[in-house]
């Protein structure tokens, strides 16, 4: 499932690579996952890294991190990214925000 209101999908290049960013709204906060060509998953939390997976270490990249909007209201954010297939799928408490192929 993919909901276009939650996401925004954009392809840059910089220095001869292409990264696909993505970024969400999360009430007040915003976090954004970026997979480049050389195949690395980075989520960013409110513009700063907050995990980072690369190839190195498995072939389906998988990054996450707990966000607190309010006093004990939290969101559990993960992200996994088949480098073979090039599908993206993004969960916020288990429910799929986005779910697709990256060119």
């Amino acid at each position: 499932m993919q909901d276009e209101s939650m996401a925004e999908h954009r392809k840059i290049e910089t220095d001869g690579e292409a990264i696909h960013v993505l970024r969400f709204d999360l009430e007040h906060k915003e976090f954004e996952l970026r997979i480049t060509d050389r195949d690395s998953l980075e989520l960013h939390l409110d513009g700063c890294l907050r995990k980072r997976s690369e190839t190195e270490e498995s072939r389906v990249l998988y990054v996450w991190t707990n966000i607190e909007l309010d006093w004990e209201n939290h969101r559990f954010v993960e992200a996994r990214f088949n480098c073979d297939t090039r599908h993206l799928s993004v969960t916020v408490n288990r429910n799929e925000v986005f779910a697709g192929k990256l060119g």
